[in-house]
């Protein structure tokens, strides 16, 4: 009759190395950095493909200030090894661990990045509602804070939301863990693939491959915690007989070759200690979720702000030397004075500070080829890519009078120009703005010979 297998002795030489990696980690933790190096990658294309240096100076403003958040919460709840690092043209990036933190603390850190900067976004937005003439920069602020933190309040995967919810509901057992995690990746990935997001798909598919390991880590978190209930999260204060339970139950989760290796050891075990703490109380949970709650409500409110373009839209005739045009809320002078005067040689409106209408006198000996340089600098002006140019006439558009208008487009906005010859001056007229609407063409077509139309006095 066979014998049985023996055990496979005990590795003191590996477990002691594995116990001192365990206990003084490297200071990186790659998870988190991926995390911020994803937030990062989402900031970058929101901004048009970083087409100026102010708007690589806004996503490093916003990204860092997103980070803050996060190092402000580690550092009050004593997270270990917390630290803020920038990358050049691109943003900070935080690092920490919890090492023994409160499961709710973890739950907080992970909400003080985006909450700060959504609440921040609805401030800029509401004070914006309160100015006659909108300030362009603000709203790119808002608007930019506002999608970077919305994007991360998303409970998926290893966004904000999606750590805020795993350890706070879907942490209390591993398959309801695994299963948050795997749905939240398949979610990104459908977003990765609408939105073009390559960066995004790539972590997303390494999520999907973890999951083996991480169910095997949480199988024996489960273990380690019910054998030694009162074994405590911090790893200083573990007894040697909780050190090697964890120790193997962390090997017996890694396959071949990393069960042999001491860092990946250390890293399992910290995993594994992490994940055996106790989710959150139930008042403790609910408060959690309360301040989720701000977060989304917050979310709402901004998007209300930017969809319905901070201000009433009042449509008004406005005589800009020979011609008039209609435009949807005050149009201001050149000196930036509301009204003006018939001297004024560019008139313009602001709406959400993304939507923009212009109406520019030239010089009267502007020629053609003039023109053609000032459409070339639009479209580098603008990051746009010019679609087609093509002559305009009609008693509609221009009262009788014949132009040319040139198209411009990029995944969210539309640009479109046109230029007329009124007597012996020559006019630039532009409107930007999101691709859905119809304030352009009625912008646009409305420009016409001086002579209010019938019902409509200045």
């Amino acid at each position: 009759m066979d014998e049985p297998a023996a055990a496979e002795p005990f590795d003191e030489s590996l477990y002691a190395q594995s116990l001192a990696a365990f206990r003084s980690p490297a200071s990186t933790s790659v998870p988190a950095l991926i995390t911020a190096l994803l937030v990062i990658a989402f900031a970058a294309s929101s901004f048009g493909q970083l087409s100026s240096w102010t708007s690589v100076v806004l996503l490093v403003a916003v990204v860092a200030f997103h980070e803050a958040g996060h190092a402000f919460g580690m550092r009050v709840f004593g997270f270990r090894d917390v630290k803020m690092f920038f990358i050049p043209f691109f943003g900070a990036a935080v690092v920490g661990r919890p090492r023994g933190a409160a499961p709710w603390k973890d739950a907080l850190v992970s909400l003080l990045g985006p909450l700060p900067g959504l609440l921040l976004a609805v401030a800029i937005f509401g004070i914006g509602l309160t100015r006659r003439q909108p300030v362009e920069w603000p709203f790119h602020v808002a608007e930019s804070l506002l999608l970077l933190n919305a994007f991360n309040l998303l409970p998926l995967g290893f966004l904000d939301g999606g750590r805020f919810f795993q350890r706070t509901i879907f942490a209390r057992h591993r398959v309801l863990a695994i299963a948050f995690d795997a749905l939240g990746a398949l979610a990104l990935g459908a977003m990765a693939v609408a939105f073009k997001m390559w960066l995004l798909g790539f972590f997303v598919l390494m999520s999907l491959r973890g999951l083996p390991r991480r169910w095997r880590i949480l199988g024996g978190a489960a273990a380690f915690r019910s054998a030694l209930p009162q074994a405590p999260a911090d790893p200083e204060r573990l007894t040697d007989e909780d050190a090697r339970a964890l120790y193997s139950g962390a090997r017996g989760a890694l396959g071949h070759p990393a069960r042999e290796s001491a860092g990946a050891i250390a890293g399992a075990m910290e995993e594994m200690l992490d994940a055996s703490q106790r989710s959150p109380g139930v008042f403790a949970t609910i408060g959690l979720l309360l301040l989720y709650a701000l977060g989304v409500v917050c979310t709402v409110v901004g998007l209300f702000f930017h969809v319905n373009s901070m201000g009433a839209e009042e449509w008004q005739w406005v005589r800009t030397g020979d011609v008039r045009v209609e435009f949807p809320r005050d149009a201001f002078g050149g000196a930036g004075a509301a009204g003006g005067t018939d001297s004024d040689t560019t008139w313009r409106t602001v709406v959400n500070g993304v939507e923009r209408f212009t109406v520019e006198k030239l010089a009267s000996d502007t020629s053609a080829a003039a023109v053609e340089k000032r459409v070339a600098a639009l479209a580098h002006d603008s990051g746009l890519e010019m679609k087609r140019s093509q002559i305009i006439e009609g008693d509609v558009p221009s009262d009788g009078l014949v132009g040319m208008e040139y198209r411009f487009k990029g995944e969210r906005r539309e640009l479109r120009a046109r230029t007329f010859v009124v007597e012996d001056k020559r006019y630039w007229v532009t409107a930007s703005a999101p691709k859905f609407g119809e304030r352009t063409s009625r912008f646009l077509d409305s420009f016409r010979r001086d002579g209010a139309p019938p019902g409509t006095p200045r």
